[in-house]
C-alpha cells in the first residue's frame, strides 16, 4: 500500500513536465486522495479522465483555470464540496461527476443541491418573529404597570386628609367644655328630641379674640353617646 502510494505520488508529479500534454486517460485505477496540483502546469491540455478512482476532497479550482480543457470526466469517485462554475464547469455538456454523492452547487443544469453558503438566509430572518413577540409583550405590561402605579399615586394624593369642614372649624372637646362653661343651662339657647343647642365663646389661640358660637349636642341613645357639633354665630 506504501510503494503504491509513493509510486502515485512520483508518477503525478512527473506529468506537471509534460507541458505539451493534450489528452490524459487515467481511469479505472487506484488513485486516492486529492487530484495532485502538478496537473495545473499542463496548460495545453485538452481531456482529462479521472473516473472510477478513489481520489477524494474537493475538485480543485485550478481546473476551471485550464482554458484549454474541454472533456473532463471525475465520475465514480469521492469528491466532496461545491463544483466549481468557470471554464470547463460553465457547460455541463463537458464535464462528467456522477457517482459522487457529497457534491453540492455548480451551474443549474448539473441539478446538484446547493451548498449550505448558497441556502436562502430564510433561518436568520423568521426567528425574529419569536424573540419580538415576547419583547413586544414585555414592554406593553411595563407600560401598563407604570400607568397603574402612576393612578394608583394621583389617586392616593387626591384622597382629602383629616381636614375641618369648610366653615366648621375643628375644636376639641375640652374646648366646647370651656367655651360653654361646663354646658352650663344658663347657656342652654333651646333644645328637641334630637338634642340642645348651647352658646359659648371660644378662644382660638390664648389671649386672642373669642368667637361668638352655637354648639349642639345630638342625642344618640341608641349608639350609646353623644355627638357634639360646634355651629358658627
Amino acid at each position: 500500500m506504501q510503494n503504491r502510494t509513493n509510486y502515485q505520488v512520483k508518477f503525478l508529479s512527473t506529468l506537471g513536465e509534460c507541458q505539451v500534454l493534450q489528452h490524459l486517460y487515467l481511469q479505472n485505477n487506484f488513485f486516492d486522495g486529492s487530484i495532485t496540483s502538478a496537473l495545473s502546469h499542463l496548460k495545453s491540455l485538452q481531456t482529462l479522465d479521472l473516473s472510477r478512482n478513489n481520489l477524494s476532497g474537493q475538485i480543485p479550482m485550478f481546473l476551471g483555470d485550464m482554458t484549454m480543457l474541454y472533456l473532463l470526466n471525475l465520475s465514480y469517485n469521492n469528491f466532496v464540496g461545491e463544483v466549481p462554475t468557470v471554464g470547463v464547469f460553465s457547460n455541463a455538456s463537458e464535464i462528467s461527476i456522477n457517482g459522487n454523492g457529497k457534491l453540492c452547487g455548480g451551474i443549474p443544469n448539473l441539478h446538484l443541491t446547493p451548498c449550505s453558503l448558497q441556502q436562502p438566509k430564510k433561518k436568520h430572518k423568521f426567528p425574529l418573529v419569536p424573540v419580538l413577540i415576547p419583547l413586544i409583550a414585555t414592554l406593553l405590561i411595563l407600560a401598563l404597570l407604570y400607568k397603574l402605579i402612576t393612578w394608583y399615586k394621583k389617586s392616593k394624593e387626591q384622597i382629602p386628609s383629616t381636614m375641618p369642614m369648610q366653615g366648621h372649624p375643628l375644636v376639641s372637646y375640652s374646648q366646647l367644655v370651656k367655651a360653654t362653661d361646663g354646658f352650663s343651662t344658663t347657656n342652654l339657647l333651646g333644645s328637641g328630641s334630637f338634642g340642645s343647642v348651647y352658646k359659648g365663646e371660644l378662644e382660638e389661640n390664648p389671649g386672642e379674640t373669642t368667637n361668638l358660637v352655637a354648639v349642639k349636642v345630638l342625642k344618640l341613645r341608641l349608639l350609646g353617646h353623644s355627638r357634639v357639633s360646634p355651629l358658627n354665630v
